[in-house]
């Protein structure tokens, strides 16, 4: 089959305008006519098309399109063209033939999208009390516009200041599922590392049939830990590498890229979540913004565990430069008491249980705690 360019844009449901602009950044060229020189789109072309359209609809950046091309050719075939782009033969042989890096952009876009819905949620949360209050009393205050913009503003600055200095992606590369206790070297040991999740598993007492999250999941320890339960977990992870490893180990996890400023989850869906030697990659700033975004996905009975290392007062920069290659920064203070007054703001009773002098765990439940069973630590 082969149509000229406004055929094509009719086939496809799009415009003639956006195939010539897909063109102009080197995504397609099509063939030309040798009798009048117009576009000839064949069947290659049109099923690359097909490819970018659902992909820019998806969110995807131009850019992003370009760089999977080169494994979006390979796929070409494997769904036969007829008369219509809905009537297409589906091969069973296609999620296993899907390329890596056509799914790494997907999940990049994915975690993009959610950034940017947690953006638009809570300018539509601002603009819904403003709009409330302005029809109460039948005009619009400046001054209280303005303030609830500018919250708007500086909250999506906290979102959009994380940066990973640590390098998690060349460490997971380099070291694999031990990526996490070499990012953690030298403040903590395995015997600390398996300590803190002992504790966890044992705080939050995961049952069969609950829905809990894993965040800075790393490779996974926690998170295959805490599924052994019987629970449904997903995990969030900010280092492609370090997800594609724990991809790789659990692959009935719900595993997905993003960070605790913007997890990529709608709505109050999971009745636990935990988070292990990550807030120290945060901001004081940061770590309240974290602490909001978990209470946000969590149902209204939801609790909450986090663990990390104590700070530790005088530790020498150099021992800290020679683990960190010298050019990379240290942690953040996390101070949690300061954690446990910020959960207290949100609603949540807090227990600090004893563990051991070099690390810290909190546990935190929206309503009163019960200490029985699992729960009697502290």
């Amino acid at each position: 089959m082969t149509l000229h360019i406004h055929e094509a844009a009719k086939w496809l449901g799009t415009t003639p305008r956006a195939i010539r602009f897909y063109e102009e950044k080197g995504l397609l060229t099509p063939e030309k006519s040798p009798v009048n020189g117009y576009r000839i789109y064949n069947n290659q072309d049109l099923e690359r098309l097909r490819w970018i359209i659902a992909l820019r609809e998806l969110g995807l950046s131009v850019s992003a399109i370009s760089a999977m091309v080169p494994e979006i050719i390979p796929l070409f075939g494997q769904e036969e063209m007829s008369g219509s782009a809905d009537s297409t033969a589906h091969h069973p042989d296609l999620p296993n033939r899907a390329a890596p890096t056509m799914l790494g952009n997907l999940d990049e876009a994915r975690r993009a999208l959610y950034e940017e819905w947690n953006s638009l949620s809570q300018a539509l949360k601002a603009m819904d009390s403003m709009l409330a209050a302005g029809f109460g009393r039948q005009n619009l205050n400046l001054s209280e516009l303005e303030a609830a913009a500018s919250k708007v503003r500086q909250s999506s600055a906290v979102r959009n200041s994380w940066q990973d200095q640590w390098n998690y992606d060349g460490l997971a590369a380099s070291h694999g599922r031990l990526a996490v206790l070499q990012a953690l070297r030298p403040l903590v040991n395995e015997r600390l590392y398996n300590l803190a999740h002992d504790a966890i598993v044992q705080w939050i007492d995961p049952l069969s049939g609950e829905h809990g999250l894993d965040l800075a999941a790393g490779t996974g320890g926690l998170t295959s830990r805490l599924s052994r339960s019987g629970a449904a977990l997903a995990a969030v992870e900010q280092s492609a590498e370090m997800l594609a490893v724990l991809r790789g180990n659990l692959t009935d996890c719900d595993a997905r890229q993003g960070n605790l400023l913007a997890l990529p989850f709608q709505g109050a869906s999971f009745d636990f979540a935990t988070c292990a030697f990550a807030m120290h990659n945060l901001d004081k700033n940061q770590q309240k913004a974290a602490l909001t975004e978990m209470d946000r996905v969590l149902a209204p009975d939801g609790r909450i565990c986090l663990a990390g290392v104590v700070n530790v007062p005088g530790l020498a920069e150099q021992e800290a430069s020679e683990h960190l290659n010298e050019s990379l920064p240290l942690f953040f203070a996390t101070e949690p008491e300061q954690l446990c007054a910020l959960l207290g703001q949100l609603g949540y009773e807090t227990v600090r249980p004893k563990l051991n002098p070099s690390l810290w765990i909190i546990f935190a439940h929206k309503r009163k705690l019960k200490h029985s069973g699992n729960h009697g630590m502290s």
